[in-house]
Formats: C-alpha cells, sequence, structure tokens
C-alpha cells in the first residue's frame, strides 16, 4: 500500500502486522509468527533463504544494525615472530531486518600489518534479526612497540579497536679492556662480570636503559668507557636502541710508588747519584726519594759517580754492580749502599756465647751485614784461648758507623798512643746494621787490645753455661771499654761486634772548627772552688796551645746556677781536639743527647778506661742547676759522706746520659773535670 503514510498496528496474541509508509509490509521474525505476503524463511544460521519471495520483499540493508563485541580488545604482550592467543570477536544483527551480506576487514597503520583474521564466520554471511557470527583475530607482531588496528564490519557499521604490544630482545655485552682488573655490575642485576659478560633485555613500548658501574680490582683504576655513547669515568647510561650494544670498560694498573734509598758511607762514595730509566728518580746521596711506576713497568736503576774501588751492594740482593732492574708488580724499596771504608757495626740480634765458634760466630756476622744491605766481607770480634780478635781483622783499616760516621783509623799496638786497642775511638760502635741506636744493649767482647784471659772465652764461643764466664763490652763507650767492660756469662744474651775487612782506606776526621772541649788531665779538689777548676781547664789548654786558653770554663753546676749558664749557647758548637763533635748541636748537647765521649785531653792523648769526672749535675739536662749535695756544697766542702745522697759524677768514656749524670761519689776525692771553651 503507498500514499499518505498509515501506521496500523493490531495487537495479537501471536503475530504482530505492520503497516508503514513507503515500507514493505512484512512479518517481523518472531517465535510462533506466522508468515503472511509470502512463504520466504530464515536459515537456522541466521541467512536468508530466498524461497519465492518476490523483489518487492527482498531485505533492504540500510536499514539493518550491526554490533560487534567485545568493542575493544588489547591483546597480551607478545614476542616478535611469534603469535598471540586468538581473540573471537561477534557479530550480531540488532535490527529486525535481515542484513545485507557481510564484509570484514582489519586494517592497521602498524609495521608489518601484525593483527590477522584466522578464522572468519562472518564475511559473505547476511544475518537475520538477532541472529550472530564470529570472527577470530590473533596478534602477530615483527617489532617490539605498541600496534594497534580496527576490525571492521561492512566497512564501519561495526568495528572493534584492537591494540598490543610487540616485545623483542636485545643484548648487551660489556666487555674488559687493560690490564688491569674491575668488575662491571648494572643496574638490574644482570650484569656482573669481569673478563666479557652479556645479558638480555626485554625491549615493548621503549628501549630499556641501563646504567653500568665499574669497580675497580687491587692496584687497579677504572680509566673510562668506550661504546654506547659512554665515556668517562662516570657510571654508564646507556640506551639499548639497537638489537646488540657493546661497551667497553678499560681497567688499568694503578701507578705504584717505588721508594730509592741510596747511602754512601765514607769518602769514597761521597758525590754519588743514582737516577732511574724510565725518568722519576734523581738524586744525590745521601736521599731517598720516591717516584710512582705503572705495574709491570720494568725500572732501570743506575748509579754514578761513585768510587771503582768502594764496596757496594744492593737490596734486593739480586741486583749487583752499578745498575738494577726491577719490575714494578708492587710498591717496593730498593737500596744501594757504598762506601770506600769498612763498616764496623752491632748486631740487632742477640745470641748466647754458644755461637758455633768464630765460623759460626762468622756467619751471623755475614747474615745481619746482608740484612742491613751492608756490602763487603765482615768478622766477629771475639778472642779465643788461642787468638787475639785483632788478628781476623788482617790487614784492613779504616772502619766506620752504619752511619758514616768514624768508628777508628787503625788497629793499633798495645802500648801505643794511637790505634783501636789504645783508646782512640772517634764515635762508638753504638749502630746496628739496621742503623739503629744499639741503647743499652751490651756486646760479647775481646779485651781491650784483642786478647782474652784464659778461660773467658765461652770454650771459644762453643758453650752457653752458666757458670762459664766471659767478657762483654758497652758499644755506647767511646774509650776502651766498648770491648772489655765487664764480667758475663756465657748463658747470657748479648749482641755481636762485626768488623768489615776488605778495605785498608784510612779514616779521618776533619779538623775542628768550633769550640774545643776535654777532659782535664788533672783532677780538681771539689774543696777548691769553682775558680780552682777553671784555672785547671785554662792551664791545661794553653799548655796544649788550644787557642782561646782563657776561655775554657770547668762545665760544672752549682745549686744557684745551672752548667749550660756558665756559657754562650749562641756560639759554635763543640768539638773535641780531634775534631770529633760531641753533638749534632749546641743544643743538641744541652739537652744531653751526645753522640761521642769526651775522651780525649787538651794534648790530644785518649782516656783508655772508664773515667770519672766531677758535674754536680742532678739531670742530663745542662739547663738544670746543682743542689748543695750533689755539687759539694757549691765547691767548697772535702766532707767523706757514708750514706747518700752523694755528689753527682759523670762517666767520660759514655755517649749516653751517663756522660754528665752517671752517678755519685765521696768529696774528698778528687778527680777531673770536663774543660769547655765559652
Amino acid at each position: 500500500m503507498r500514499g499518505t503514510c498509515l501506521l496500523l498496528v493490531l495487537a495479537c496474541a501471536v503475530s504482530l502486522l505492520v503497516i508503514a509508509c513507503t515500507g514493505v509490509i512484512g512479518l517481523t521474525d518472531v517465535p510462533n509468527a506466522g508468515a503472511s505476503g509470502g512463504d520466504a524463511a530464515q536459515a537456522s544460521d541466521g541467512s536468508i533463504d530466498g524461497g519465492d519471495v518476490d523483489a518487492d520483499s527482498a531485505v533492504e540493508g540500510g536499514a539493518s544494525t550491526l554490533s560487534i563485541a567485545p568493542a575493544s580488545f588489547t591483546f597480551p604482550t607478545t614476542k616478535a615472530g611469534a603469535k598471540s592467543p586468538t581473540q573471537t570477536f561477534t557479530v550480531t544483527n540488532r535490527a529486525g531486518a535481515t542484513s545485507a551480506a557481510l564484509s570484514t576487514t582489519v586494517s592497521s597503520s602498524s609495521p608489518g600489518s601484525p593483527f590477522a583474521i584466522t578464522k572468519d564466520g562472518c564475511s559473505g554471511k547476511s544475518l537475520g534479526a538477532m541472529m550472530s557470527c564470529e570472527i577470530t583475530v590473533q596478534f602477530d607482531p615483527i617489532t617490539y612497540g605498541t600496534a594497534a588496528a580496527l576490525l571492521s564490519i561492512n566497512g564501519g557499521q561495526a568495528s572493534a579497536a584492537l591494540t598490543g604490544t610487540g616485545e623483542d630482545s636485545v643484548q648487551l655485552s660489556v666487555l674488559k679492556s687493560g690490564t688491569g682488573t674491575g668488575v662491571v655490575t648494572d643496574s638490574t642485576g644482570a650484569i656482573a662480570c669481569g673478563p666479557t659478560c652479556t645479558a638480555s633485555f626485554d625491549r615493548t613500548t621503549s628501549s630499556p636503559v641501563v646504567t653500568l658501574s665499574a669497580s675497580p680490582g687491587t692496584r687497579s683504576a677504572f680509566a673510562g668507557w668506550s661504546g654506547g655513547g659512554c665515556s668517562g669515568t662516570a657510571p654508564c647510561i646507556v640506551t639499548l636502541n639497537a638489537a646488540s650494544t657493546s661497551v667497553t670498560a678499560q681497567f688499568i694498573p694503578t701507578p705504584e710508588m717505588l721508594t730509592v734509598n741510596f747511602r754512601p758511607i765514607g769518602a769514597g762514595a761521597a758525590g754519588g747519584s743514582i737516577s732511574s730509566s724510565p725518568s722519576g728518580i734523581s738524586c744525590t746521596g745521601p736521599c731517598t726519594t720516591s717516584a710512582t711506576f705503572p705495574i709491570g713497568t720494568m725500572v732501570t736503576l743506575t748509579v754514578s759517580g761513585v768510587s771503582a774501588g768502594a764496596l757496594a751492594s744492593w737490596m734486593p740482593a739480586s741486583c749487583s754492580g752499578s745498575a738494577c732492574s726491577i719490575t714494578m708488580s708492587s710498591a717496593q724499596t730498593v737500596g744501594y749502599v757504598a762506601t770506600g771504608n769498612n763498616i764496623v757495626f752491632v748486631t740487632s740480634a742477640i745470641h748466647d756465647g754458644n755461637l758455633g765458634g768464630l765460623a759460626g760466630a762468622g756467619a751471623l756476622c755475614q747474615a745481619a751485614a746482608a740484612s742491613g744491605g751492608l756490602p763487603g766481607h765482615y768478622v766477629p770480634w771475639l778472642a779465643t784461648s788461642t787468638m787475639k780478635a785483632t788478628a781476623a781483622l788482617g790487614s784492613a783499616r779504616g772502619w766506620i758507623r752504619p752511619d758514616g760516621l768514624p768508628f777508628a783509623d787503625t788497629i793499633g799496638v798495645t802500648g801505643g798512643t794511637t790505634g783501636l786497642v789504645n783508646g782512640q775511638i772517634y764515635y762508638p760502635p753504638a749502630i746496628d746494621e739496621q742503623r739503629a741506636l744499639v741503647g743499652m744493649r751490651l756486646a760479647w767482647g775481646g779485651g781491650q787490645d784483642g786478647s782474652a784471659a784464659s778461660g773467658s772465652t765461652c770454650s771459644d764461643w762453643t758453650t752457653n753455661s752458666a757458670a762459664a764466664p766471659s767478657i762483654e763490652g758497652d758499644p755506647s763507650s767511646g774509650s776502651g771499654m766498648w770491648s772489655l767492660g765487664y764480667t758475663a756469662f756465657c748463658n747470657e744474651a748479648l749482641s755481636l761486634y762485626c768488623f768489615g775487612t776488605d778495605l785498608s782506606a784510612p779514616v779521618t776526621v776533619a779538623a775542628p772548627t768550633g769550640r774545643r772541649a776535654f777532659i782535664s788531665t788533672g783532677n780538681f779538689d771539689p774543696s777548691s772552688g769553682l775558680p780552682s777548676a777553671d784555672s785547671l781547664c785554662q792551664s791545661e789548654a794553653a799548655g796544649a796551645a788550644l787557642p782561646n786558653a782563657s776561655h775554657f770554663l770547668a762545665l760544672l753546676a752549682t745549686s744557684s746556677a745551672s752548667p749550660a749558664s756558665r756559657f754562650n749557647l749562641g756560639g759554635a758548637n763543640w768539638q773535641r781536639p780531634d775534631g770529633v763533635a760531641m753533638a749534632t748541636s749546641v743544643s743538641a748537647l744541652i739537652s744531653g743527647n751526645i753522640l761521642a765521649a769526651i775522651t780525649q785531653h787538651a794534648d790530644g792523648s785518649y782516656i783508655e778506661q772508664e773515667g770519672v769526672v766531677w758535674t754536680g749535675a742532678t739531670s742530663k739536662d745542662l739547663t738544670v742547676s746543682g743542689t748543695p749535695v750533689s755539687t759539694c756544697a757549691d765547691w767548697t766542702s772535702s766532707a767523706a759522706v757514708d750514706a747518700g745522697p752523694y755528689p753527682v759524677v759523670g762517666s767520660s768514656d759514655q755517649a749516653k746520659s751517663d756522660w754528665f749524670n752517671g752517678g755519685g761519689y765521696y768529696c774528698n776525692v778528687s778527680w777531673p773535670v770536663y774543660c769547655f771553651e765559652n
């Protein structure tokens, strides 16, 4: 029926008649509905069975309404090159009329069109009212990143938004260069390696960012990064935007310190120098200098300017001659000692009287010398029942201590006025092979002239019996007491004196340039007054033709004045008549720190044994005043006190505090005094 729009609706229990303008009269596809105007029927799959419906009864597609469910779907993250689980979409015709034939498409601008229909139950079908069909879609990415697509029905009458994230793996390789050691780690914990390591990182929506840190190993340093856009030594932040990225960490050995102790001892080695190749070490001896060199560097040290006849030794002992080459594997110290004189020292180790005979004692001396880097051949200063200690010295001449100070020039002859056996000692032998002062340590002796009384040699140094006596000396003594000081027993543990015997080179002491000091030959009566002591000093200085004889004063304390207050402390240092300085400076001597004993008289002769000297001191510090008791009532008393305290005396053979504050005595005894030039 055509014409004016008229709609008549007739309700019926089993069917509904719809009359619409400009429309086609038909029956809706509802249960139990009858057919009117044709015998066309819908197939069970929702498509139309054509029957004998005429053209006027065909379904018009524009009147259908389509839907798709779900309307959007995000596929799980999927590795590139793999396939995701499938997802089924349901297309439904929600109109009252049959749809036109369906068409299905998936459109995407993402690389490789990663979404695909794997099963299509809709394409080409027409859906009856409220009928459905299914389409299956799968995500198949070819690269990482987020992809999107649109599943469309009939060019967009219905659509579903498709999204998915592709994932791939990128590889980070860390390599190590250089000869140092170290470990590289990253912020995720995937990398912890030494020489080389590789780790994979997942990449989805963006490139992974990894922070690498370098930790150098022992005696190594981190020199920097290369590759991966990194440089410098700060942590490397690398973006993994390629399938494979490589970063190199360079570890280098840290420079190690080489310390060189160059010790020329005596005149024959004076002026020598030492230098290195590669450069870094260069100094004139005596000197200690250091420089750093990379691990693995071979450093050659070369000595020049040392006399061809000098004795020399290196530490390490593997070096010899004028050059020493070492490879830097760690911090090292190299010593070089050269001497133009024989060396005498006191062993730092102590031994009882069973030394294994002279041969065993000689081996002990040689081992001690080697440990201290002292060159030459050494023998012990020991007498036996058949031989003097001097016999082992042969024709050697000239001995100095390891610190370079002279000890003695010649052996001398018994009864003479010069030489070792006659008390001509410059500086006491109180230095060990390590160049340390021996302090209060005593040593096995051999008699003042090198001989030993019968039965006093520990059975020729083969017994440590507590019943066997022997001789011990005091290394701090500047007279014959250095060798013949006291009686010891063979079970005691004492040091050894060791003498070098390679050279016959005179040892001399420069003529004095400072103020003179000596021990008086005559004795001072402590009851005769301080002027009497001064007069004694001036008389002996004049008799020996010493300069400024009238300026000499006795080094004595009084109860109201210190010994130092009698002298100009701003003047030159004091020296014995032979040129030996008692201390390194005036202030050192005043404080009681002396190097040499005052064992020489104004006329140049030496005391051979212990000497007692009046001082009146209460301290080794010469700035401290005495007391009436310590000074025999300010040098006016001759009383013999039976009970202490006693007036104070010093020991002139000592190069330690005893030299000025060594004990007490009676005022009725006369003793020498120290005479110092003012």
